[in-house]
């Protein structure tokens, strides 16, 4: 009978996948879609156990969940995340300049984030990077050769231009960890890749055990699981699978409890917080040691505020299946954009602790500290995020990378073309480190004397990153977020509307009230909760619904305290109806929390927009 029931399981979640597929039927609804799926599986089973059916059939067809699961396991490259062995690398590395070494990787970081008009860093809003950079060469011209984190962070590990495989030691022996191995004591915190050995990196902060590895495995599974079986409606509230490789279903942020949670990259200010106490712990002035951290920030999902607070939020705007792709509508775009520059703030924020803790311990000026990004990202209304072409190769592909070398010596700008690649080979320069047997596709950014070939690789064609090619997009974030030379993230409003940011509402004329209601999304956190603390709504959330809301975009004034906070547009994406979103600034419930909705028209005229106070 268990056998009859699984089997009847099974059936019904084949079903399933048949009748999603089928124009007409996959309308119906998830609920409804499962229930006649499963309808059908109960129907197929009574009518084995009615009519019969070689009973050794079904006995052998059992089977075939655990033989797959066994092939999948022990004979496809899973295999190499759930079993790992001692690794051999090669010998003969002598090390003349054995100073500390800081190599911090930030993710999804375009170079254009960082600077102003002149091309220099925004100190305003970058303060961090601004201070490094007066201490550190800043190769202003980098371009990495990978789009895809999983590739990208082993080139930059590893010095090889086109990795392959799985972002494991056993596939990339050659690496910055096996280099050091034996010379100096490795603390290493990677959070998308393991190319750290475990007999190198065993004390290594987050460094998972083998029933970790299961239990992070058998949570994944469920949440893919769900994605393939569960109709799409359903699925849409599973997490996401489309930023990251693993660990879809952990606690993206750290919450009270979090120092009690295991370590994992979906975490990633305690991940970035435990790096900084590994730091304090273990760091030695004089001694041979490395800290290592790959960081997944400010890569989505955008839920850092600078000051670090978190807050809740999808991302409107972008597709929900892959390649992730931005919808034509310029306005959510934009605020995801905002999103990403507010997140980098607080990645700046990390960088200061960073340096404040390597100052404290007595090691910062003797360190080799380097710092650098994966690759970027783009805001192209109706294009691809991450995947490049020609239009958005430099957003891409341009991204920071600092050196700051022991003693603080040869700071500045240089503008020799480099790359990613040229990370390992520029370490292994200052140490003075020698490897025979070791080989990569980069160079020292300190010895280069001529252009590289600066391809970035896709799936696809190869995209050559431009010289010096950063121009167009400062332009463009100072055209969206200027104000006079400086930026003002919280200024952005839909064309024609910015000078109403901040008026006082008393001023501005209301001549009635719209003939619809909008449903505010955690009211009652407005109302009684400390806007200091963690998960504050700063990302402000509401529907609307009512005869005045049509296809055609309404535009949404949000006044708090009697000024008008934030001004925004409604949308529709992939099936959602007209929605608000917007960010709201720091200091709107510094004097009072009453909230008003507006809507404004073409002429600047302005209507109440009620809502659902209960």
């Amino acid at each position: 009978m268990l056998v009859v029931s699984v089997g009847g399981l099974l059936l019904g979640c084949l079903a399933v996948q048949i009748l999603k597929r089928m124009p007409g039927i996959a309308n119906l609804g998830g609920w409804l879609l499962l229930s006649a799926a499963f309808a059908m599986g109960a129907s197929i089973t009574w009518v084995y156990l009615k009519r019969g059916v070689p009973g050794f059939l079904i006995d052998w067809a059992a089977l075939i969940p655990v033989v797959v699961l066994a092939l999948f396991l022990g004979f496809t490259p899973a295999s190499d995340l759930v079993f790992t062995s001692a690794l051999q690398v090669p010998g003969d590395v002598t090390i003349g300049n054995p100073v500390p070494v800081v190599l911090v990787i930030f993710d999804e970081f375009p170079v254009t984030t960082l600077m102003d008009r002149s091309g220099s860093i925004d100190g305003t809003l970058f303060p961090h990077f601004a201070r490094l950079a007066k201490d550190a060469r800043w190769f202003r011209d980098t371009a990495t050769t990978q789009w895809q984190t999983e590739r990208a962070i082993p080139a930059i590990l590893t010095g090889e231009d086109q990795p392959t495989g799985l972002p494991i030691a056993q596939n990339h022996p050659d690496n910055v960890f096996t280099l050091l191995d034996g010379a100096y004591e490795v603390v290493a915190q990677e959070s998308f890749t393991a190319l750290c050995p475990t007999d190198v990196c065993e004390e290594s902060v987050g460094a998972p055990s083998l029933l970790e590895r299961w239990s992070a495995l058998a949570s994944d599974m469920k949440v893919i699981t769900g994605h393939l079986i569960l109709p799409p409606d359903l699925a849409e509230s599973l997490p996401r699978t489309d930023e990251a490789w693993a660990g879809f279903g952990q606690d993206a942020h750290g919450g009270p409890d979090a120092a009690a949670e295991p370590v994992h990259h979906r975490n990633p200010r305690t991940f970035f917080q435990r790096f900084l106490s590994s730091i304090r712990s273990r760091a030695q002035p004089g001694s041979r040691q490395a800290f290592i951290i790959h960081s997944l920030l400010p890569h989505v999902p955008w839920n850092y505020l600078p000051t670090g607070a978190h807050y809740e939020g999808g991302i409107p705007g972008r597709s929900t299946t892959k390649p992730v792709k931005w919808t034509k509508d310029e306005w959510p775009v934009l605020q995801g954009y905002q999103r990403h520059l507010l997140q980098a703030q607080y990645t700046d924020k990390l960088l200061g602790d960073l340096v404040g803790a390597l100052k404290a311990e007595g090691i910062y000026s003797e360190s080799l500290v380097v710092v650098v990004a994966d690759h970027g990202v783009a805001f192209d209304p109706g294009g691809l995020q991450r995947i490049p072409v020609t239009r958005t190769v430099a957003d891409i592909g341009l991204v920071p990378f600092f050196v700051k070398l022991p003693g603080e010596r040869r700071a500045g700008i240089s503008d020799q073309p480099v790359q990613t690649i040229d990370v390992l080979p520029t370490i292994a320069d200052v140490l003075e480190l020698r490897a025979p047997n070791y080989r990569w596709d980069g160079s020292s950014a300190f010895e280069r004397t001529g252009p590289s070939t600066r391809l970035i690789y896709t799936h696809g064609p190869s995209y050559r990153v431009p010289t010096r090619g950063w121009g167009p997009g400062v332009q463009r974030k100072y055209e969206i977020f200027g104000a006079g030379e400086s930026l003002d993230l919280y200024g952005i409003a839909p064309a024609g509307l910015e000078e109403l940011l901040g008026m006082p509402t008393d001023r501005l004329p209301v001549t009635g009230e719209v003939d619809a209601t909008a449903a505010i999304d955690r009211l009652d956190a407005y109302r009684r909760q400390d806007p200091a603390a963690d998960d504050f709504p700063w990302l402000f959330l509401a529907s609307l619904d009512g005869p005045d809301v049509g296809a055609a975009p309404l535009r949404i004034g949000i006044s708090i305290g009697g000024r008008m906070r934030a001004i925004t547009r409604t949308y529709a994406h992939e099936g959602q109806t007209a929605s608000v979103y917007a960010m709201l600034p720091p200091d709107s419930f510094a004097r009072s929390r009453e909230i008003r909705l507006f809507v404004i028209g073409t002429d600047r005229s302005m209507r109440a927009l009620p809502y659902d106070r209960s």
